[in-house]
């Protein structure tokens, strides 16, 4: 049976509260009619070093929780999949020694906290989207050596955007489809698939698939209510559809994009349920 998740990457805006601010994520999810959360373990909360890539925040004025305040914060909520701090791909492919270890000890860190909540899925950036070149059975290797340690907990690599030389989305799922053990997979985001218009060619994952994020913002233009990419022109709602005419019947996460309050949260909740019954 399909899960309606609702990711926690901005879930406080829906209470007027900062996105960094995890501490009002149990009262908006609570005003969200949604199955469970999908919870991302934001690169602002890093207490050492600023997040490597853009942030709207200010990160010398984020809390800094530990994994033990996102737990007793989180508290029953039920946390089917955890987003991996986004970070870690970027740290991962780093040259430098130091600032590969330290991906792989977040990564390690994420994942006895995603095992503390009961999650079975970790959604992950594998790669850092600037890199030119790209060892993929090695970056897997790396995180293969952690997550076996965490069979409960299955890594779904996400189709975020790719630069390497010789590769695209589609010939990176190739790849790491015939190193990867049979309990991962993958997270479709569609609006990545609207960035690349590659919705069609990744199809052929379709049981690989193991999460489906519906990312974009509401849209009311000429008396329409939808939600659009934030990138590209495919129409996500109707892809969403079309994905889960294939006998899809695992989780979908709303990831809001410019939310405005809490009644853009509820019209995504609600037009992501109309296009998955």
């Amino acid at each position: 049976m399909v899960e309606h998740l609702i990711s926690s990457a901005v879930l406080p805006i829906a209470i007027d509260e900062s996105f960094t601010h995890y501490k009002a994520i149990p009262e908006a999810f609570e005003k969200l009619d949604v199955s469970g959360l999908e919870f991302t373990f934001l690169p602002e909360w890093n207490p050492n070093r600023p997040p490597l890539g853009k942030t709207a925040a200010d990160w010398g004025n984020c809390p800094k929780p530990t994994m033990d305040d996102l737990v007793d914060t989180l508290g029953g909520i039920h946390t089917p999949i955890v987003h991996i701090n986004r970070d870690v791909g970027d740290m991962l492919c780093s040259e430098d020694d130091k600032m590969m270890e330290r991906g792989m000890n977040i990564l390690r860190e994420n994942l006895v906290t995603a095992q503390r909540l009961d999650s079975k899925i970790a959604v992950m950036h594998l790669w850092d989207t600037r890199s030119e070149h790209l060892d993929l059975e090695e970056l897997w290797g790396k995180v293969d050596s952690i997550a076996k340690d965490y069979e409960q907990i299955s890594i779904a690599v996400e189709n975020v955007p790719i630069s390497a030389e010789g590769l695209d989305v589609k010939t990176a799922w190739d790849e790491l489809k015939d190193i990867m053990d049979d309990r991962h997979g993958f997270t479709l985001d569609l609006n990545w698939c609207s960035f690349y218009d590659n919705f069609d060619d990744l199809l052929v994952y379709k049981d690989k698939i193991m999460n489906v994020h519906l990312q974009g913002y509401v849209s009311r233009e000429n008396d329409e209510v939808t939600i659009k990419p934030k990138t590209g022109d495919l129409d996500i709602l109707k892809a969403l559809e079309e994905f889960c005419k294939t006998e899809y019947d695992d989780c979908i996460t709303l990831e809001m994009n410019k939310p405005r309050g809490l009644e853009d949260f509820r019209t995504a909740v609600n037009l992501m349920k109309e296009y998955r019954r």
